[in-house]
């Protein structure tokens, strides 16, 4: 155990401590567990990067760093690009009014 223990990167340690911190009795520990046991199925690097990841959005919660492994990485669309499509320029799209919305949110609205 001491072996992996030294292989883990900090990210680990942080995890281990904030489930502890936050956990009535061994919860945080259990869960802590949980997080170790998905070496299993997964390489440690991915794991690593999830265990970060949740650290960074504040969901310390095995399920919830399971999830991150599952889902593909973000990431962000590519512009755009409308480059030799001059016609497009003749378009114009009209700003929506937002009147229903103020009404809605306005105390008592209901449009």
């Amino acid at each position: 155990m001491q072996q992996l223990w030294e292989q883990l990167p900090e990210c680990f340690t942080v995890l281990r401590r904030r489930l502890e911190r936050d956990q009535e009795g061994t919860e945080g520990t259990r869960q802590f567990i949980a997080v170790l046991l998905l070496l299993k199925d997964h390489p440690p690097e991915r794991l690593s990067r999830a265990v970060e990841r949740a650290l960074e959005l504040g969901i310390e919660h095995p399920e919830a760093i399971r999830n991150l492994l599952l889902c593909p990485p973000e990431q962000p669309p590519s512009p755009l690009d409308l480059s030799g499509r001059a016609h497009l320029a003749a378009y114009g799209v009209p700003q929506p009014s937002l009147a229903g919305y103020a009404a809605l949110a306005a105390p008592g609205g209901d449009a």
